[in-house]
């Protein structure tokens, strides 16, 4: 309660302040440095904290409070919940002395990350020269000093500033353990200090997780990241065997979890790494790939991506970083990041030649997530007051209270439910709204309607809007159109959900000026003395009015052209880049079928089409099907001198091993049938019409048909 209450006041942070902030993480902060330095020479100095939390003084916090306009009886209770702390430790049985704790904030505590800030919001509004920003994140500190002129003194100059304010704010600055770090010059003879210590200067520097070189190649960073991955990728190996040990499924999501989340995190400094790099972190997934599936250190990478649903890690960090840079650019608080990502996107790729990792990130956001077409920010519609947290809400909400889930409930059953919560919410003297939004998933054509006895309310809106856009825009018309309307309590029924509980978030992360906008108009109607119901029913029961609502939205979507101007939103953007990602790699696929016999044999085997999930296959069948899936070739055929392999079931020698399993082996003979398939060549001439033939019978054969066969008699490898 306290802590509501007390973020509803002092507002915002700082857009330096990172750490222990809503909606942002680390890749923020590394982002704001990375963009802060723009490729140029800078000096950058990472200030360590001792004991922040233990020595911030409570008396700097007060003072901060009062300053944010903190006072009367919460002042007072901060007041008491910073000052005369006891604390005494138990051992053994036995208890000590209380000792008093007349410094830092209380560890543990829900409100200490927030008092924490307001000290890190004084070091960061400093008022230093041009060019010259500190960055917080929690106690990790970093200071950027860039432009012409002497950086030195600059930075000689900030230093002394931030040492003074520290003293005054209870805070110790650690000169053994912070580092100064030229960025694309040679380090100088002058030595910076810290309170008198001379302060030792790297050529690299772990900064929340990432090694920042002085070069900006980050090359230790990915050094780091293999040998970090290479003890979980260990454990992956020791979780299964060829014939026993963790599924497919199981081994896949560990990886995702627990390897490529280090890749993910890492995204905004890879996406600079140089081609060479980059090919050996592609390692860590292939290694990956082959564990989970069984196959040889010879098996076709890009085959074993389609197999495992896996984009290639390059094209997984462009991914990651077009989204981070999405979120940076909508996000409400302007900063340097963004100004400078921002204009990023309005220049070409000649001007940016010179700054390798920006460059990257805007081409990464142009190809992935369609950077052309953002807004400049997602910002909190005008008419909007964020409200005290011990403000009632502007509207009642409410839900139709069903005996199962909707799919379970027939749908007689769900429209007397409907009926008897659409009873209970409306007076006599009341108007009653029906809204609904329509997408279509096909022409990406979307629309919103809202409709009451008499008056019918439709908007246009752009294409491919998510159906949760449409929804709330059909309930912001009706509440326009609720504002000229006499009477005194408003009623209005959606079909969505997700709407309605976007509308109850106490601080929306997503479609923030959409959400906003129709809190305005609740709290315009509020103002009015005027009672708002906002009530949910089940789609497509028979309400009459609700399927009135939507043939007007399906009418609505097909209009010639948009009337309500709806921005993409952070998940919209998200869904665009995973998609552009996928769509990458399939097209890098189909590419391969013309020059890799592998890649041609698992188009024509599998068609691209994934195993059954829902059949979890133990270990030893999942590698026995994802070996004839697969097509790749045995050790033997590996060798220059070879002139044909032994059949382990019937004893024949043959060239191509896995097409006489397949085609002509006694022993798999249930395979084939009469008459055998239409061998349909794929990948050009790289099959040959056997070949065809056999990757044919593995794409048509029934799964449970399969597996009888591979465990009677197994294939070779």
């Amino acid at each position: 309660m306290v802590l509501a209450r007390l973020q509803w006041r002092v507002g915002p942070s700082h857009p330096h302040v990172f750490g222990y902030t809503r909606g942002v993480s680390t890749a923020d902060s590394i982002l704001a440095l990375l963009t802060q330095i723009d490729h140029r020479p800078a000096v950058i100095v990472f200030i360590d904290l001792e004991k922040a939390f233990e020595l911030a003084s409570p008396h700097a916090i007060l003072d901060a409070l009062v300053r944010k306009g903190v006072r009367g009886r919460l002042l007072a209770w901060l007041r008491d919940y910073l000052q005369r702390r006891r604390a005494r430790v138990r051992f053994q049985g036995l208890r000590s002395t209380f000792k008093v704790l007349e410094n830092g904030t209380p560890q543990g505590g829900i409100l200490s990350p927030l008092l924490f800030n307001l000290l890190m919001e004084q070091l960061v509004a400093l008022p230093f020269h041009a060019g010259t920003v500190l960055l917080s994140y929690a106690d990790d500190l970093a200071l950027v000093v860039t432009g012409r002129g002497n950086k030195l003194r600059r930075t000689q100059q900030a230093l002394d500033l931030i040492s003074g304010k520290c003293q005054d704010l209870g805070l110790k600055i650690s000169a053994e353990k912070s580092r100064a770090m030229m960025v694309k010059a040679a380090d100088p003879a002058w030595q910076l200090r810290v309170q008198g210590v001379e302060l030792a200067w790297t050529n690299s520097y772990q900064y929340l997780g990432v090694w920042v070189d002085k070069r900006l190649s980050f090359t230790a960073h990915a050094a780091y990241l293999r040998e970090r991955t290479q003890s979980r990728l260990n454990v992956m190996r020791a979780m299964t065997r060829i014939s026993a040990g963790a599924t497919f499924s199981v081994l896949r999501q560990y990886y995702v979890h627990a390897v490529r989340s280090l890749v993910d995190y890492s995204a905004p400094v890879l996406i600079a790494l140089s081609p060479n790099q980059q090919e050996r972190i592609e390692v860590l997934q292939n290694t990956a790939m082959r564990t989970m599936l069984g196959a040889p250190r010879w098996s076709s990478a890009c085959v074993m991506q389609s197999e495992t649903r896996l984009v290639s890690l390059t094209t997984r960090v462009q991914q990651i970083t077009a989204c981070r840079v999405a979120r940076v650019l909508q996000r409400d608080a302007e900063g340097v990041t963004q100004r400078r990502l921002r204009l990023a996107g309005t220049q070409g790729a000649e001007s940016l030649r010179r700054n390798p990792w920006l460059l990257q990130c805007t081409l990464a956001t142009r190809n992935l997530a369609r950077m052309e077409n953002w807004p400049q920010a997602d910002l909190p519609a005008p008419t909007f007051h964020a409200p005290p947290p011990w403000e009632p809400p502007a509207a009642e909400f409410s839900a139709t209270q069903l005996p199962a889930s909707k799919a379970l409930c027939a749908v007689e059953e769900m429209r007397q439910h409907a009926f008897m919560a659409m009873a209970q919410v409306t007076e006599p003297d009341s108007v009653v709204y029906y809204t609904d939004g329509s997408a279509d998933p096909d022409s990406g054509r979307t629309g919103a309607a809202a409709i009451t006895r008499g008056a019918e309310v439709c908007e246009r809106t752009p294409d491919h809007c998510s159906t949760l856009q449409t929804e709330l825009v059909a309930i912001q018309l009706a509440l326009e159109h609720a504002q000229h309307r006499p009477e005194r309590t408003v009623v209005l029924h959606t079909d969505s959900r997700t709407g309605l509980q976007a509308l109850q978030q106490p601080y929306p992360s997503d479609n923030v000026g959409l959400v906003t906008a129709i809190l305005g108009s609740l709290q315009s109607l509020a103002a009015q003395g005027r009672r708002v119901r906002l009530n949910w029913i089940p789609s497509h029961v028979g309400v009459r009015g609700n399927e009135a609502a939507d043939a007007a939205a399906k009418r609505a979507a097909s209009g010639p052209q948009v009337t309500r101007h709806v921005p993409p939103s952070l998940s919209q953007v998200r869904a665009q880049a995973r998609l552009a990602a996928t769509k990458r790699a399939r097209h890098t696929h189909r590419q391969l079928e013309t020059r890799k016999r592998q890649a041609a044999w698992y188009a024509s085997a599998t068609g691209y089409q994934s195993l059954d999930a829902s059949q979890q296959q133990p270990r030893a069948d999942g590698v026995l099907l994802q070996r004839v899936r697969l097509g790749y070739c045995t050790r033997e055929q590996l060798y220059d001198d070879f002139r044909g392999q032994e059949c382990d079931h019937c004893g024949r020698h043959s060239r191509h091993p896995l097409v006489h399993y397949l085609l002509s082996c006694p022993a798999t003979a249930a395979l084939r049938p009469t008459p055998p398939p239409p061998a349909h060549p794929v990948g050009g001439d790289l099959l040959s019409s056997r070949e065809a033939r056999a990757a044919l019978i593995v794409r048509h054969t029934p799964t449970d048909l399969m597996l009888r066969v591979l465990r009677a008699a197994p294939p070779p490898r």
